[in-house]
């Protein structure tokens, strides 16, 4: 199996003549956004900013040597991933959401207040993973009760605004469990197929990029008011939210 595949023509996202025309250098200032009345502003949490943003941002290390991907069969887990909080605090917004690593549940509130609307965590890979001999992602998740729509994605690189292969699915409806496989104690296992991942930075997408199998670097999950493009999540709620995440493998 090739180890690089293009993102599949099947995501009409990905061709939306309103993703960006070429990658930007500094998404975060080429973003339009809607603004919310100053009186109703929720004071910008710097220090959470910093907390969050720093986990995932390193200098420049010329020196360091590229760890060899470990390679995953269908059926491997990525192993106890480490997930930490990355919300919209990074673009001045204010909703606010913590993973416990113990439990596995990540928990929140989504708000649209300071133009924003988005929660997600991300993990930071000790070594890259190299899933290019599988299908796709299957995701182990024990939802709140309420139908919710979430992203999934991955990362080949480790930018911190690089692109996020993304792709988005839900749980917690009657529906949904049709679809998804239901396990005990409320877990729906949701499977995505790398070919249906598009290619993103910030929802918007990203043109003739290809994913890179071999090198996943990070995984990512987020509960999004939009989807991509400038569409919205039919789904969006703003409040409170709770989804644990049991694994995260390959099939």
């Amino acid at each position: 199996m090739a180890s690089q595949r293009k993102a599949s023509s099947v995501a009409d996202a990905a061709q939306d003549s309103s993703g960006w025309t070429n990658r930007p250098a500094v998404p975060e200032l080429q973003q339009k956004r809607s603004v919310t009345p100053k009186e109703e502003r929720t004071p910008w949490d710097w220090k959470r900013f910093v907390s969050q943003s720093s986990k995932f941002v390193e200098p420049p290390n010329p020196f360091k040597k590229r760890e060899d991907a470990r390679v995953l069969a269908a059926g491997d887990s990525f192993g106890e991933l480490q997930l930490f909080p990355l919300d919209d605090v990074v673009m001045g917004g204010a909703s606010a959401s913590t993973f416990d690593n113990d439990s596995r549940e990540w928990s929140g509130e989504v708000t649209s207040r300071n133009s924003g609307g988005f929660v997600g965590i991300r993990s930071k890979l000790k070594v890259p993973l190299d899933v290019s001999a599988t299908q796709g992602i299957e995701l182990k998740l024990r939802p709140d009760g309420k139908e919710r729509r979430f992203k999934f994605s991955l990362r080949d690189n480790g930018e911190f605004n690089g692109i996020t292969w993304a792709a988005s699915f839900s749980v917690g409806s009657t529906a949904s469990r049709l679809t998804n496989r239901i396990l005990a104690d409320g877990v729906e296992t949701v499977r995505i197929p790398y070919s249906t991942l598009i290619p993103t930075i910030f929802a918007k997408t990203v043109p003739d990029a290809v994913i890179d199998l071999t090198n996943i670097e990070a995984v990512q999950f987020t509960l999004s008011k939009f989807e991509y493009n400038g569409g919205l999540n039919p789904l969006f709620e703003e409040g409170n939210f709770e989804l644990g995440i049991v694994d995260v493998g390959t099939y």
